[in-house]
């Protein structure tokens, strides 16, 4: 009595289709990991104050990259802006209290 039955099953996340990448999604990440090393760069040459506003734009880019493709670079560019906040940061905060 028992019988197979042709009845569809519906889509699991592990049977459904997965879209490739396309580069539209990919190009916020790489923006952001540009834009990290841009402030790291404006750190060497710069002043702080400036490499900490771009390294608040590249964290912002990256956190809106890491909703898309490409995650992990998203996040390692989260990352490195965030670092270059809070070590730049703290150095300024301890330089002005000093002086």
């Amino acid at each position: 009595m028992t019988e197979d039955k042709n009845i569809p099953t519906p889509e699991t996340p592990e049977t459904a289709p997965v879209a490739p990448e396309t580069a539209a999604q990919r190009l916020p990440a790489l923006v952001a990991a540009l834009v990290a090393v841009v402030a790291w760069v404006i750190l060497i040459l710069s002043n702080g104050y400036v490499a900490m506003v771009v390294a608040a734009v590249a964290a912002a880019i990256g956190f809106y990259a890491a909703r898309k493709g490409w995650r992990t670079m998203a996040a390692a560019a989260i990352i490195a802006s965030l670092i270059l906040i809070i070590v730049t940061g703290a150095f300024l905060v301890v330089i002005n209290y000093i002086l």
